[in-house]
């Protein structure tokens, strides 16, 4: 087997890069198809996680949620969405947490980084196995609950009032008995400054109001049916080689080779 080499590059969004396969594209935008391949996630390149976004006056507790200061909660999802609804099931699992209103829920996938995004069940960063949600079922429901909690402190504090007596609803930190709140987004900077919380309740499923309760809108649908997605096919880098593998000429064929040389 014959394989072109495929230079490696840092995947980070570039002003290198622009969208190709004008037909495809068209295409989607035209009618309604299906689309095949890898999604190319905004997140790419950066290096995500938490405090990565507070000079920009986010609130980024941790590798997997943050909140702008317009109120978009960007859940941020270690597993590939390749159909099975990966995007959805884990910003559901964060927002169910977070009392965040579905509507300011938004999903970046992660970039490449094992430690912070690895598969519990692999113990590597992958997707596969139906092992999504199952592995990430606790995590994510924490990250959401510790970003509820700063939140939540950061609301007593400039409404002068005990946590205990705020309550949260769709991306809203409320103080029942003044009738004073503030949304998320007015939150952030301040939610950013507060100490992490040392011990984390999560919900128990009788309180879930998301999570089996709702058949919540898919995250991956729009852009993949507008065709603003972003796949592999639609990057290009200076100097970018393709791999393309070449069959034997037969069946069984056992000798292979490799060649680095570029092919044209």
């Amino acid at each position: 087997m014959h394989v072109l080499a495929n230079r490696q590059h840092d995947m980070a969004p570039t002003t290198q890069q622009r969208l190709v396969n004008v037909s495809r594209r068209g295409f989607m935008k035209g009618s309604a198809g299906l689309a095949l391949g890898l999604y190319l996630s905004p997140l790419l390149g950066r290096g995500g996680g938490a405090g990565a976004a507070e000079e920009n006056g986010e609130f980024a507790p941790n590798a997997f949620v943050r909140v702008t200061p317009d109120g978009e909660v960007v859940v941020i999802a270690k597993h590939i969405e390749m159909g099975q609804g990966t995007y959805t099931g884990l910003a559901t699992l964060v927002a169910e947490e977070l009392d965040a209103d579905w509507e300011s829920v938004r999903v970046e996938g992660a970039p490449a980084d094992t430690e912070r995004y690895k598969n519990l069940a692999f113990g590597i960063q992958g997707t596969g196995g139906s092992t999504s949600i199952a592995n990430s079922f606790e995590q994510m429901r924490r990250a959401g609950a510790t970003a509820r909690a700063m939140l939540v402190a950061a609301a007593a504090e400039r409404l002068e009032v005990s946590p205990g007596s705020l309550t949260v609803r769709e991306s809203r930190v409320i103080h029942e008995a003044s009738g004073r709140e503030l949304d998320f987004g007015e939150l952030a900077d301040a939610a950013a400054g507060q100490a992490m919380p040392e011990d984390i309740t999560l919900k128990a499923p009788e309180r879930f109001t998301l999570i089996g309760k709702q058949r919540l809108p898919r995250q991956d649908s729009p852009a993949k049916s507008d065709g603003s997605a972003r796949f592999t096919q639609d990057v290009q880098l200076d100097g970018m080689l393709v791999a393309v593998p070449a069959p034997p000429p037969r069946a069984s064929a056992a000798d292979w080779s490799a060649s680095t040389t570029p092919r044209h």
